[in-house]
């Protein structure tokens, strides 16, 4: 349990990270923060590294394709954008980080793909909503179209990467 709540702490502060930095034209703070807290990660808590970096690579593909859609279609709007069509390098340092959760903080998804395809849309959007009134990006309108694209990308994602061939979690001793 100690170890789930850490790694779920962990988590947000590199999606602080990550937001903060962009809505405050740092956009290399998230994505530097989060190759330190992956190292960390890879180090200290993963064990079976090759399947973590696996889960991590998948999660930054994932990303790479969900959030570059919505860019294109409009949904969604990111600072600090390289190119106006593509996630941004610190979206998708937020997609690896996200995906180290999935060993420990969210490993209670596994086998369970239709409550990870619930979790996933249920949860999407507010974080967008986080992000947007921090200043990291706009969700563009029409907002009814938008919320519920984000919500069906992370519906897609969540499973995936719960279903990954991500190491079992051990008991907090």
């Amino acid at each position: 349990m100690i170890r789930t709540l850490s790694q779920l702490a962990f988590f947000y502060a590199l999606w602080f990270a990550c937001v903060l930095g962009a809505a405050h034209a740092m956009p290399w703070l998230g994505p530097a923060a989060v190759i330190a807290g992956v190292a960390l990660h890879l180090k200290f808590l993963a064990r079976e590294r090759r399947r973590e970096i696996s889960t991590i690579v998948l999660g930054v593909l994932l990303g790479a394709v969900i959030d570059s859609l919505f860019a294109a279609a409009h949904v969604v709007k990111y600072q600090c954008a390289l190119a106006p069509n593509l996630a941004p390098p610190w979206i998708l340092a937020l997609w690896a980080a996200f995906a180290t959760t999935f060993a420990h903080g969210l490993s209670w998804l596994r086998g369970r793909p239709w409550l990870a395809m619930l979790a996933g849309a249920l949860a999407g959007p507010p974080s967008y909503l986080a992000g947007e009134s921090l200043g990291a990006l706009t969700v563009l309108e029409p907002r009814w179209v938008s919320f519920p694209a984000v919500a069906a990308g992370f519906a897609l994602a969540v499973p995936l990467l719960a279903g990954a061939r991500t190491p079992r979690p051990e008991r907090d001793h």
